[in-house]
Parts: C-alpha cells; structure tokens; sequence
C-alpha cells in the first residue's frame, strides 16, 4: 500500500503541486499583486491602534499572520492576523482580525479537482485521509510561496502612516506562517545598532544603517541579512564570508572594497557608486538550498548605479540586473551569469584574444 501511495504521489501530486506552486508565484510576480494585502495589513494596524486607544491596550511587539488551513477547508480562504505584547507567546493576543487570501489561493480549485481526478482510479488505496494530508502539503507550499514574498512588499512598510499609529515595543517583528505552527520573520523595525560596537547577543538583521562612514573596516563573518544601508561610505574595507542576502544598499558609496564568499541574493544596489570594488566566489542566486529547505529570492539588482573599475571574479550571478546603471572599466573571469544582464559582457570578455 505504501509503495501505491508513494507512486501516487511522484507520478501525480508532485507534477500537480509544482503547477500549483509556478502558477500562484508567477501572480504573486505582477506588480499589482502586493497592494491588497499591503493595504489590509495596514487596515488592521489600523484597527489595533484605534483599539489600543479605546482600551487602553499594551504596545505592540509582534504582528502574526497566519495561513489558516482550516478556512480553506470550508471554502474561504483567509488569513489571521494577531497582535501580540512582548509576553508572547504565553498569552493570547491582545487583538485579532481575519483578512480575505482568495488572491492567493486563485489556482486552488484546479489543482484539487485535479487531485481528486488522478485519486479515481486509484480509491482502493489512495484513501480521503491521504488526500487530505495532500490538500494540507498543497496550503503549506503556497505558504510558503507567500511568505518568499512579503519581505519584499512589506519592505517600505517603515513609512506608513498605519504603522505609525500602532503603539510599539522597540523591536516590533511581524512574523508570518502557518496559525500555530512555524513562523518567520519578514519585517522587524529595531533600534540603530552599531556593528562594531554590539554585544554578540544582538541581532544585526533587519537593521537599519544610516549615514555610516566605514574606513579600513574588516566586516567578516556576520548575519546583515534583510537590511538597509541608507547614505552610506565604505572605503577600503573587506566583506568576507558574510550574509547580505536581501540587503538593500541605498545612495551608497563603495571605493576600494573586496566581497570575499559573500551571499548578495536577493540584494539591491539603488543610486549606489561602487569605483574599484571586487567581487569574489560571490553567491546571488535566487533559490538556494539552505536549512534543507529551498529559500526563493528576487534577482540580484544594481539599479541607478554607477559601476567603475568593478571586477567580478568566479561570481554566480544568474538572473542579475542592471537598471539604469553606468559601467565603465568592468571586468569579468569565471563564473556563473546566465539570463543576467551580466552574461554579455562576460561573453565578450572571454572571446579569443581577450577582447573586451
């Protein structure tokens, strides 16, 4: 039985669920896509900061929201936010609201009729609890899906006037995942920080960094995941083995800076100079295998950027981006660039005779 069930699944539910999957993110891809759901995580901060003030309610420290398989089960596809105090998760939420997820869940009656279709032929052994268990793989996948990406829509969230309103701890998080389940982070607002200058106990993700000047700085072997550098100077500094994955740096300055095995997916350069920088053995790659699970990022991207005397040596850059940027000087030896706006340059460059 087991051996029908696991065919049963490889030869159908695997292809089913892959289109399910390709078919919600390539939507959730539109530029359209994040406003509904932006505008109702700021309708009910909101709605939380209006009850905070009638009822005079604690700070916030964590916003959860939740897919909720049951909801799909009955036909109505939402998702559960619940505001937390920093006493989380030993008490219940201080206020609570359901926000509409059909846009998420557009594909679904397809692929379960479809299931259910492939089940036919095979009701002696591929039982209705089997196909439930499928059903519930199927939310966790376009949950996952979602959560890929509302780090990205929720990134600019800093500046809303909703946010604004909502009383806060110091570190506010929103979390998202599965209702009582596993949950991951996809926004923080935390306190400034100085790299060099923190106990090893603080976090240096999903920080902010405004206005820093770095001058000979070693920064080596550190989690800057998911932040922002804002106005920014490196000069003469060198990034070795470190986590820059959805970094964003913005109206930066990099002058005679090496990236040694730095990990850039998901990282975007905006109105950025970089003049002699080196990039080695650099990852940006938009899946990457980590924690055994497959991580899904937006393409690396230098956007407004002016790129002068920039060397990419043995860089896995699949898929990156060059918007509006200027380069001069740009050399490029080994690695990987294919469907990247670098992959010509890199071509020509390793034309017979050195041509460039």
């Amino acid at each position: 039985m087991k051996d029908v069930v696991a065919a049963f699944q490889a030869e159908h539910y695997v292809p089913l669920a892959g289109k399910l999957l390709a078919d919600t993110l390539r939507d959730l891809a539109k530029e359209a896509a994040a406003a509904p759901c932006v505008a109702a995580v700021e309708s009910a901060m909101e709605n939380a900061a209006r009850r905070q003030q009638e009822a005079g309610l604690p700070p916030a420290a964590y916003l959860s929201i939740s897919v909720l398989y049951t909801a799909m089960y009955f036909g109505e596809p939402k998702l559960r936010l619940d505001f937390y105090s920093s006493e989380w998760p030993v008490t219940d939420p201080f206020y609570s609201e359901y926000i509409d997820a059909a846009w998420l869940f557009v594909h679904w009656r397809f692929h379960e009729d479809a299931l259910t279709e492939a089940a036919k032929n095979q009701r002696t052994w591929v039982r209705s609890a089997h196909l439930e268990s499928l059903r519930w793989q199927s939310v966790r996948l376009l949950a996952y899906g979602l959560y890929t990406k509302l780090k990205y829509w929720l990134q600019d969230l800093a500046a809303s006037p909703a946010l604004g309103a909502l009383r806060r701890e110091d570190e506010f998080y929103i979390l998202f995942g599965e209702y009582q389940d596993w949950q991951g982070a996809v926004f923080a607002l935390l306190p400034p920080i100085d790299i060099f200058n923190c106990s090893t106990d603080d976090s240096l993700r999903f920080r902010t960094y405004e206005k820093c000047r770095y001058s000979k700085k070693k920064i080596n072997q550190l989690d800057l995941s998911v932040s922002r550098f804002q106005d920014c100077t490196f000069e003469d500094c060198t990034f070795d083995d470190v986590d820059l994955r959805d970094v964003t740096f913005a109206n930066c300055r990099f002058a005679r800076t090496v990236f040694t095995q730095v990990r850039l997916s998901g990282a975007l350069f905006l109105d950025t100079r970089l003049s002699e920088v080196e990039f080695r053995d650099v990852l940006a790659e938009s899946l990457r295998r980590d924690n055994e699970r497959n991580d899904v990022y937006r393409n690396l991207e230098f956007a407004s950027c002016t790129m002068e005397a920039v060397r990419l040596t043995n860089c896995r850059f699949p898929g990156a981006l060059l918007t509006d940027s200027l380069l001069t000087e740009m050399e490029i030896e080994g690695g990987d660039y294919t469907d990247s706006d670098f992959q010509e340059l890199a071509a020509v460059q390793t034309t017979e005779g050195g041509e460039k």
